[in-house]
């Protein structure tokens, strides 16, 4: 008998850990032309800033997350583009644009190595 009661508990706790699972998507676009953005980091992010779980767009710069905390945040990142973070507030899709990042670089430094 305490076996099954076990088993159902255990069952049940499976069941509601999948059931607070959420799965947001959406597309990631460049802010200044509204080209995708194929390749770029989507993260599910603590309060912390530290990354959970996280993707990449496909070829159209969509994506799709499975996050644990539909009340999360997410953070958007693309190379030479100002990172975003998002409030998920409960919705299931998030389209998001990302802006061009205009820092000027003071120096390039190349360094050639000739191994034999």
């Amino acid at each position: 008998m305490i076996k099954k009661l076990l088993f159902i508990a255990l069952l049940l706790s499976t069941f509601a850990q999948l059931n607070a699972q959420t799965i947001v998507r959406g597309k990631v676009t460049d802010a200044s032309n509204g080209k995708s953005l194929p390749g770029a980091t989507v993260g599910e992010i603590d309060k912390n800033n530290r990354f959970l779980t996280g993707t990449i767009t496909d070829v159209d710069g969509r994506y799709s997350l499975e996050v644990s905390n539909p009340e999360g945040r997410l953070s958007f990142s693309f190379m030479g583009y100002q990172t975003k973070i998002v409030e998920i507030n409960g919705r299931s899709r998030i389209n998001v644009e990302l802006k061009p990042d205009t820092k000027q670089i003071d120096q390039v430094e190349v360094v050639a190595d000739k191994t034999t």
